[in-house]
């Protein structure tokens, strides 16, 4: 323990009179009431005014969607085949080319989070499933699912990420299955592409 800074100079408190006290409750109440502030000062009506809140927070101008496979297709036999994605939920500032190209092309540059799942209908003992995000053509993020059930038990494969994408990428869904090919999910619950921007 260092000894005193004798360049300091200790001054001793003395207890308030009561006509302090009430002062300072004074004080306490007028701030609480919105006033009392000196000029300048922000007031709470202002503070309420610029606060940020859930009725003030436009969500239509927020990129994002949710884009499905509706209609029937089979997966590849022993490789990756890219689900035609022909539906859509909801779609809010996404462009989505669900009849040709079965893609989401980004129209506002940021971080977006993507969930994706695939279901096949069946599955071979010890067969993997995988689904696959393609960013402009290349595979980029994938999961692995082994299969331990019989032919007659469906299976899931699903991916969640962040990752920042510029003005004009385009974002496909893709499955691979190691066994002979077999149908793919065709429902919103099955089999989807879901993205949203987070900033």
């Amino acid at each position: 323990m260092g000894l005193p800074n004798p360049d300091i100079e200790f001054v001793p408190i003395t207890p308030g009179t009561a006509e302090d006290m009430n002062n300072m409750v004074e004080n306490i109440e007028s701030l609480s009431a919105g006033t009392g502030f000196e000029d300048g000062a922000i007031d709470t009506d202002t503070l309420a005014e610029s606060a940020v809140t859930l009725e003030k927070f436009d969500t239509t101008t927020i990129p994002m969607g949710l884009f499905y496979l509706n209609s029937s297709q089979n997966t590849g036999s022993n490789a990756f085949a890219k689900v035609k994605l022909d539906s859509t939920a909801y779609n809010r500032l996404i462009t989505f080319d669900g009849t040709t190209n079965n893609r989401v092309t980004i129209t506002e540059a940021g971080i977006y989070h993507i969930d994706a799942s695939v279901g096949n209908v069946s599955t071979a003992n010890g067969s993997i499933s995988a689904a696959a995000i393609y960013k402009n053509g290349s595979r980029f993020k994938q999961s692995h699912v082994l299969a331990v059930a019989n032919t007659s038990t469906a299976g899931w494969s699903s991916i969640s990420f962040d990752e920042e994408f510029a003005v004009n990428d385009y974002i496909e869904l893709w499955f691979f299955y190691s066994g002979s090919a077999v149908g793919i999910g065709n429902s919103r619950v099955d089999t989807f592409l879901n993205i949203r921007f987070v900033g």
